[in-house]
């Protein structure tokens, strides 16, 4: 899955890698320019408010996340009553759209009928043309545009029902190269883990775990909850034992550029702003 373009050492090879335009400078554990990787962007649920005008974890986000050069999206799951992943971040429908109550307590059929929100905000009457969509329809979607997706399993505990549940989606497509499984809970994963060899999972983290748990391959470090930057160390670790790093969320120019190019991927809400910050910076 690593298919990175390593960029040739140039005259700011020293530099580092965002450091001129934000300020910092060179220390000991920065990579040289000659070091620089280009990481794939992932949009966390699609490119939605504010960076556009389409709600969350929506066909249209999936677009525009695509239109705007994410290779990747991040899609998230909760189950209906009748056992359907969907496709929507909260254990409730209360934020995303017009309606109240748990997701399990509709079935599927009723959950793809209730309109989005545009901001994602409790009590907003903005509201989008956009649905509801259940994990297939999301991944389909993706499929579509060319894009991987990596979902996100939220609730903390998942019987074998569930997780094959997801499976069976990513059977349907007949592609398993195009996802990956993450979650904070590592349980999650080795449900997913047995339902299907095939599932490839990443563990999302607050700090770094080294060497990377047995099992996945992925780490993803929170950047906003431990409140500092991935060192390239720890990537240069995680690497070392077999994994693949990704930079979870950083979303400003600010936080860009303390990230290491070296990482494998960079799950962002702000595409474009991450986008422009790696063409600066030659990739």
């Amino acid at each position: 899955m690593r298919t990175h373009k390593t960029l040739r050492p140039t005259a700011g090879a020293l530099a580092v890698a965002g450091g001129l335009a934000a300020g910092i400078g060179v220390t000991a554990d920065t990579p040289t320019r000659a070091a620089i990787r280009c990481p794939m962007i992932s949009a966390r649920l699609g490119l939605h408010w504010p960076y556009s005008s389409m709600p969350e974890n929506s066909a249209a986000a999936i677009d525009a996340a695509h239109k705007a050069g994410a290779r990747k999206v991040e899609v998230d799951v909760n189950y209906s009553r009748d056992g359907v992943p969907m496709a929507i971040h909260g254990s409730r429908v209360d934020r995303v759209t017009a309606h109240t109550g748990r997701v399990n307590a509709y079935p599927a059929a009723k959950l793809k009928t209730f309109r989005l929100r545009v901001k994602g905000v409790y009590g907003s009457t903005w509201m989008s043309s956009q649905h509801l969509l259940s994990l297939y329809d999301a991944l389909y979607r993706a499929q579509a545009d060319g894009m991987r997706v990596s979902v996100e399993i939220k609730p903390r505990r998942l019987t074998a029902t569930q997780a094959h549940a997801v499976a069976l989606r990513f059977g349907w497509l007949n592609d398993w190269t195009m996802i990956d499984v993450r979650s904070y809970y590592r349980p999650v994963l080795a449900a997913m883990r047995r339902a299907d060899r095939r599932i490839r999972t990443t563990l999302t983290v607050h700090r770094p775990v080294i060497p990377g748990p047995a099992g996945s391959v992925m780490e993803s470090i929170n950047y906003k909850r431990h409140g500092a930057a991935i060192k390239p160390s720890a990537v240069r670790a995680l690497h070392a034992s077999g994994f693949q790093v990704d930079a979870y969320t950083p979303d400003t120019s600010a936080e860009f550029a303390t990230v290491p190019f070296t990482v494998d991927q960079i799950t962002t809400n702000n595409v474009k702003g991450a986008r422009a910050f790696l063409k600066a910076h030659g990739c």
